[in-house]
């Protein structure tokens, strides 16, 4: 992977605290199928279920069966990492961690060699640094993913996310978060939705306060084939 990137990253930063690289390709062509293939034939996917906590109540969340995307996550935040057996140890101490019960289901597991020399060329290529990988598989055209923003606590401050796209073209959709109303606060200049279209290979990196002022989403399209 030492031709990546295919394009030279075009910035996109014309908007309120939109920090964006658009890559139209980061794959080069005889690559974007095969990782397409390895992803959608050798990962372990699964259905998106959760639960989340409102005003003391915990509420569980099943994705629409017609709409559910699959997916599938890989490695650790900067406390941990894997040892020699594959054990989940303290980054410094080196002891085994407790078993967080988020994980009881789906533990955590390292980056295939694949997406891990993805990640390595990321790197090189962007100047951030990456050690989780979350990989979505839209069956058809009826999957999707709503509006939301990558902005966790444990992602960090001003996360940097690269999203890499695989398969058919699908509309990526950005859009300003709602601000709530503060006299003491200046007026943000009204601003449009951004729509980039995410060919197989092409990557975006959001970076600085893109995730903290933005929501994204990928859009559901009516005549949608995957690669063959």
């Amino acid at each position: 992977m030492s031709s990546f990137p295919s394009a030279i990253g075009k910035p996109i930063n014309d908007q309120p605290d939109l920090d964006l690289l658009y890559f139209q390709p980061y794959a080069p062509k005889y690559l974007e199928k095969q990782i397409f293939q390895f992803l959608r034939s050798q990962l372990p996917f699964y259905r998106v279920q959760y639960k989340i906590r409102r005003g003391g109540m915990e509420t569980e969340i099943k994705t629409p069966s017609n709409r559910a995307r699959y997916t599938t996550v890989f490695g650790l935040d900067e406390t941990s990492r894997f040892d020699d057996d594959g054990q989940v140890v303290d980054a410094q101490s080196g002891q085994p961690c407790s078993r967080d019960r988020c994980y009881a289901k789906y533990p955590p597991r390292p980056i295939p060699k694949c997406l891990n020399d993805l990640r390595l060329s990321t790197e090189a290529a962007t100047g951030c640094k990456f050690n989780f990988c979350l990989v979505n598989y839209y069956a058809s055209g009826s999957d999707s993913i709503s509006y939301h923003s990558d902005d966790e606590k444990f992602l960090g401050e001003l996360p940097a996310i690269a999203s890499f796209s695989f398969g058919a073209k699908r509309d990526f959709l950005m859009k300003h978060k709602p601000v709530a109303p503060n006299d003491n606060a200046p007026l943000l200049s009204e601003t449009k939705p951004i729509k980039l279209p995410l060919a197989s290979g092409d990557m975006i990196l959001m970076k600085g306060k893109t995730q903290s002022s933005k929501g994204s989403r990928l859009r559901l399209l009516e005549d949608f084939e995957s690669h063959s």
